[in-house]
């Protein structure tokens, strides 16, 4: 959830003695990632975290949690090596990462104000299958990617951080793809336009303020993938604005969002699509794009179709993308 009314933010690092420590956080393999050292004084709660150059200054709440802070420092590290994966460096300089106690068990709620600040709170009893099952903290640092939009186009920025964060998660090895895929085909209906609605940027419900926007999303990165043969994604796209400066802490107009994305592509794409799904309702044909990936529900259960036509492009959009050991 993006807030839009906070534009600064203090800088919380960890304390020594001797004053300020940054901490990076260290490589990851395939199964397990490496934790940070988690430094505090004289009870401070407070650290500091070097990921793909971003820095990330944490701040817990005090009061006791069950969890061991070792797994609070994995949870963080293997969430922010996550987004940066996918750009090839962490979205923002630094962001304040502040974490409330509170209530029985499990990730409760998270909000990013302005591109600065991500704000989350936890169950002081919240297990370690709550952190490893955890979507909420990989969502709220994918906003920290997009610039601020105006409140009309509120559904690409959530939409852009509902779709990516299923796809980051899966490709870290800590979401498995066949569940993905089965919560991707249950819950994109929720976005199509419904009796009565209007196009993305006029209609503006929950389902279509976050399903519709990854479904703008879906669409756009298979037709991406299907016009340039594979050779680019929706992900280039991103990569290209965050370069071009459009972080969370920007605001930019919906014309140069779709504008510089294109730019990253063969042939505009982007805008286009925003003309058929945002101006007006438009129309998305689910089950055939299912049936085009070679995703077959059996039953409540999801199987695979390598033979389909676009199996290839299923594949290739869960496949592993390694961080850089240089920006470990």
């Amino acid at each position: 959830m993006r807030n839009r009314t906070l534009r600064a933010c203090a800088a919380i690092l960890a304390m020594s003695a001797s004053g300020f420590i940054p901490v990076a956080c260290g490589a990851v393999n395939e199964t397990q990632p490496a934790a940070t050292l988690w430094r505090h004084a004289d009870g401070s709660e407070n650290a500091s975290f070097l990921v793909a150059k971003g820095t990330i200054n944490v701040r817990l709440d005090q009061r006791r949690m069950d969890l061991p802070r070792e797994a609070i420092e994995r949870w963080i590290c293997t969430a922010a090596r996550a987004v940066a994966s996918c750009y090839g460096r962490f979205p923002v300089p630094d962001v304040q990462l502040s974490i409330s106690i509170g209530g029985e068990s499990g990730i409760q709620h998270g909000v990013t104000y302005a591109g600065r600040r991500i704000r989350i709170s936890l169950g002081a009893h919240t297990r370690q299958q709550d952190l490893d099952n955890d979507w909420v903290l990989t969502h709220e640092m994918f906003h920290l990617a997009c610039p601020d939009l105006d409140e009309s186009h509120l559904w690409l920025e959530e939409g852009l951080a509902t779709y990516l964060e299923p796809f980051a998660r899966a490709r870290a090895g800590t979401l498995n793809v066949e569940r993905m895929w089965h919560d991707l085909v249950r819950d994109m209906p929720q976005g199509l336009p419904r009796g009565g609605d209007r196009g993305l940027d006029r209609t503006h419900t929950w389902g279509r303020t976050y399903w519709g926007g990854a479904l703008f999303c879906l669409v756009a990165d298979i037709r991406i993938r299907e016009r340039t043969l594979g050779k680019h994604s929706l992900q280039d796209a991103l990569t290209a604005i965050l370069n071009a400066g459009g972080d969370g802490r920007e605001h930019w107009d919906i014309e140069r969002v779709l504008a510089v994305g294109d730019t990253a592509l063969v042939e505009p794409i982007l805008a286009p699509l925003y003309r058929e799904l945002a101006l007006k309702p438009g129309g998305v044909d689910l089950p055939t794009i299912w049936r085009r990936l070679g995703i077959v529900v059996r039953s409540g259960r999801i199987d695979f179709d390598d033979t389909a036509e676009m199996a290839g492009v299923r594949q290739s959009m869960t496949a592993h993308m390694a961080l850089s050991n240089a920006l470990k």
